[in-house]
């Protein structure tokens, strides 16, 4: 059974499928008392997605997935129970988005002098712009171009780290990503620490001032929730969990499966720095 919150979900306006209208709406469908919208480095879907929870069973979280630079590697941070009016963190994530837009057009170019010949447009196309663009959208627009057969392929291929159409994304330092979702009200967790081999910076993070840990993810075995779930518990960090739901055609991801038991997604909430709502 899902669990009754999901705090990783990501929209259209980032690298997801459904429209945050849409993404609402399925997860009403599915039992989902409360969703965190996450998209990268944007916040661009919340209000639809707040407009579209009105009159609905579920409860939309603001919230975000940045991309950080933490001991020379790149992690994701999530951010929980945010302002979305924030004029510190609108100011952040408007330079994110250019930042992100000069990376595509980077990889076009390495793409082109490669002698693939993709378009801004077409990779525009592949998501919504008034969100943020990156590597997923150049995928499939090499994909739906013929230049790769699946995803996979493409980042194997094409754009991974080592490949050579590869940009580095420009550095945010967790420090600096951190403080601006505190800045919003925020609760800041780092987002699928077995993936991203994050178990061994977790007291650094800690240092950076970094307030949970995403025990619950699906790259997380039963063995890797219980050691995170043991991590936070001993460095005091708490712990959320969540889908990182992107859209139709994932296999067996579904939102809330898995998800954040109700007693965690209290304690976060407690720890923000908003008030809740009435």
């Amino acid at each position: 059974m899902p669990a009754p919150y999901d705090l990783h979900s990501h929209t259209r306006l980032s690298d997801g499928i459904l429209s945050p209208k849409d993404l609402v709406a399925r997860a009403a469908a599915a039992g989902i008392r409360g969703l965190a919208v996450t998209d990268h480095d944007t916040l661009a879907g919340v209000p639809e997605a707040l407009a579209a929870a009105e009159g609905k069973p579920v409860r939309v979280i603001p919230g975000i997935e940045l991309s950080v630079t933490h001991a020379g590697r790149e992690f994701h941070v999530l951010g929980f129970f945010l302002d979305p009016g924030s004029p510190s963190l609108a100011v952040l994530l408007e330079r994110r988005r250019d930042d992100r837009i000069s990376r595509v057009r980077e990889i076009l170019a390495k793409l082109k002098r490669l002698g693939i010949e993709i378009g801004y447009d077409d990779v525009a196309a592949m998501g919504d712009i008034s969100g943020t663009l990156g590597r997923p959208h150049v995928a499939r627009a090499l994909v739906a171009h013929g230049h790769a057969g699946s995803l996979d392929e493409a980042f194997a291929r094409w754009l991974g780290r080592g490949s050579p159409a590869y940009v580095p994304y420009p550095r945010l330092h967790a420090k600096d990503g951190i403080a601006a979702i505190h800045g919003a009200g925020g609760v800041a967790s780092l987002a699928h620490p077995a993936l991203d081999d994050g178990d061994g910076v977790l007291e650094s993070f800690q240092s950076a001032g970094l307030d949970a840990v995403e025990a619950w993810h699906p790259s997380h075995g039963a063995s890797q929730v219980a050691r995170f779930l043991a991590r936070a518990e001993s460095l005091g960090l708490l712990a959320s969990g969540g889908s990182d739901y992107h859209g139709t055609g994932e296999g067996e991801i579904a939102l809330g499966d898995p998800g954040c038991p109700a007693e965690a997604f209290a304690a976060l909430e407690a720890r923000s720095r908003r008030p809740s709502p009435r």
